[in-house]
């Protein structure tokens, strides 16, 4: 093929000599760069559709309402039922049974739990306060629902709990029986253990998206281990205790340095 002075191909002429003023106009085979930008262009960023942010911030507080209101109705579908069943008078169930029995609507409820809870993780911008009602919903609902079905904790035990549980008793007059100490025991440290696992991700400035995921994941496997966790609950209750507190040290040490430093 034919080369121009730049070494780019020249097109046929056409007779009327337009080559030549072609290659005058554009040196160096410019004109096919010209020629191929004209045929294919680029998209400039300027010229592309964009969301501005209030409006983003209007639709995202939409989507925040709509999780509220889903995660009212997921409460009362989980909750309505039970208050109307049965209790079938079986110590303990099976997770199986425990499934079966529930009503159906109730399971639905869990259901949308979960899908409220996961989409509230996957805003732009968490809200602790939605991830934090939906968590505790869940924990309440996964701990209530075997009693409201006839179906007791499991009783705390292990070392220390003794202690623990006369304290207890003694403090609420003796209003609460010692076996019902024992058995709201360790429901009541996995709480407290929750509380404890999100101040020790806080304190190592976990991503709020992974604090919430690692909680959700410790309330599921948290009820779905209750007879191991109630073998030792006051021991592992303790031991978050001094992990927390371990982190909440490196967390604060830098300021109280800094406010040390000030006041001196």
């Amino acid at each position: 093929r034919r080369e121009g002075p730049g070494g780019g191909p020249v097109r046929p002429d056409d007779g009327y000599g337009t080559n030549w003023a072609r290659e005058r106009a554009y040196p160096d085979g410019a004109y096919h760069h010209v020629r191929h930008r004209a045929h294919h262009p680029v998209d400039h960023p300027m010229g592309r559709p964009s969301v501005s942010p209030s409006r983003a911030r209007e639709r995202e507080e939409r989507w925040i309402t709509l999780l509220w209101l889903l995660l009212g109705l997921a409460a009362g579908l989980f909750w309505s039922p039970l208050a109307r069943v049965v209790p079938l008078g079986q110590d303990p169930l099976t997770g199986r049974e425990l499934f079966d029995a529930l009503p159906p609507l109730t399971l639905a409820g869990g259901v949308l739990l979960i899908v409220v809870q996961c989409a509230a993780a996957s805003l732009v911008r968490p809200r602790p306060v939605l991830l934090g009602t939906g968590l505790l919903i869940s924990f309440a609902s996964l701990h209530a629902a075997p009693p409201l079905l006839g179906v007791r904790p499991e009783r705390a035990s292990g070392p220390w709990h003794g202690p623990v549980v006369e304290v207890l008793v003694e403090v609420g007059g003796g209003r609460f029986g010692r076996d019902d100490v024992l058995r709201a025991l360790p429901v009541a440290l996995q709480l407290l253990c929750l509380g404890l696992a999100a101040v020790t991700l806080w304190a190592v400035r976990a991503d709020g998206r992974v604090t919430a995921g690692v909680l959700w994941v410790l309330v599921i496997t948290g009820w779905a281990a209750q007879r191991p966790f109630a073998a030792a609950p006051v021991p592992v209750f303790v031991g978050l205790v001094g992990v927390a507190g371990a982190a909440l040290a490196v967390r604060l040490a830098p300021l109280v340095r800094r406010y040390r430093g000030g006041s001196g």
